[in-house]
């Protein structure tokens, strides 16, 4: 059974939390989605709120920006909140929420949510980092010492729209509302979901032309299905503009998003 990981992510930081404005330590032309993210799991960055709200209830922050990697192995989750906060306001806020136990770990202060376990740390003015455990690692290899992560070009293309999910050569297939054959994962460079408003494209990068032309017939025939179980009305024409592809890549565009799709995404089994 699948669960969300971070609805118990609370982040209530009270009244002390007017906005300031403040500078975002990454810059906004280099944000931290690019230094997140390992081979096969989830990195995710989106600017609407009703999709953040999916994992934390973030109101009374002037964020602009939240981004993580969630690894579908282990279930662990990590990232960053992006703003114009500034770090001791959001310091205050947590200490007198009630919800929160400092915890002192050699040369750094962090605070961990007494019921989830989950993990905050406010290395400057501008940004929250977020751990379901290990947060001190997270704040070396992607605060102190960040190191630029493998897909540059993935990165780029989820922080174009208002909310982007990649997966760089993924270990399984994510639930995107069709039936998709999870054993053929090791055939995928990689996997994209782009959502501006009420729409999405979905991007799937294979490893040579030829699984890209098997997938493309499977897509297809899945597409279909989903449609008539929805009892919805085939028009082949129209399909080739919704299901292509071109050399490697497999497109399915202008779909209907549903939150759900995104969330069950990044949950843990």
């Amino acid at each position: 059974m699948r669960k969300a990981l971070l609805p118990v992510f609370c982040v209530v930081l009270c009244l002390v939390l007017v906005s300031c404005a403040t500078r975002n330590p990454f810059g906004e032309k280099n944000p931290y989605v690019y230094v997140i993210g390992q081979k096969g799991s989830y990195v995710f960055s989106t600017t609407d709120r009703e999709v953040a709200r999916s994992f934390a209830e973030l109101d009374p922050l002037e964020y602009k920006r939240v981004t993580g990697c969630f690894d579908p192995l282990t279930g662990r989750m990590y990232g960053a909140i992006e703003g114009d906060f500034k770090r001791g306001f959001v310091n205050t806020g947590l200490s007198i929420s009630g919800q929160f136990e400092k915890v002192r770990d050699k040369d750094m202060t962090y605070w961990r949510h007494k019921d989830s376990g989950i993990e905050l740390f406010v290395p400057a003015n501008g940004i929250i980092l977020f751990a379901t455990s290990g947060i001190a690692e997270v704040r070396q290899s992607t605060f102190l010492n960040p190191v630029p992560a493998d897909r540059a070009d993935l990165a780029s293309a989820i922080i174009s729209v208002d909310t982007g999910v990649y997966v760089n050569e993924p270990v399984e297939i994510p639930d995107v509302g069709l039936d998709l054959d999870s054993a053929a994962a090791e055939k995928f460079d990689y996997i994209m979901l782009l959502a501006n408003g009420n729409r999405y494209d979905l991007d799937f990068g294979l490893k040579t032309e030829d699984y890209a032309s098997t997938f493309l017939t499977l897509l297809r025939a899945a597409y279909v299905t989903a449609l008539r179980e929805a009892g919805e009305k085939v028009d082949v024409k129209a399909l080739k503009d919704i299901v292509y592809g071109s050399g490697k890549t497999v497109y399915l565009k202008e779909q209907v998003l549903d939150n759900k799709i995104i969330t069950s995404i990044l949950t843990e089994k």
